[in-house]
């Protein structure tokens, strides 16, 4: 299983130039998933945040909103 510090490294190791930093964008579709008891099928270092989505969306990309998509997190009350 992968660390969350080697998932990081692999998503670090390409950055996307930025094309038109003045076009607006919207990300259409994002998840925030804590870990170790998240939805079956996601595995446990694919941990992500609110502080990895700020780390994301402030690239350098003009991102003004994102739309988050609830799929069983924190779907359950008592449950992370």
């Amino acid at each position: 299983m992968a660390k969350i510090h080697e998932i990081e490294n692999w998503i670090n190791g390409v950055k996307e130039e930025i094309i038109d930093p003045d076009m607006e964008i919207i990300d259409p579709h994002h998840h925030l998933w804590h870990g170790p008891e998240d939805p079956p099928g996601v595995k446990e270092s694919y941990r992500y945040l609110l502080e990895d989505l700020w780390s994301d969306t402030s690239s350098g990309h003009n991102i003004k909103k994102t739309v988050f998509i609830d799929c069983g997190q924190e779907y359950y009350e008592g449950r992370s």
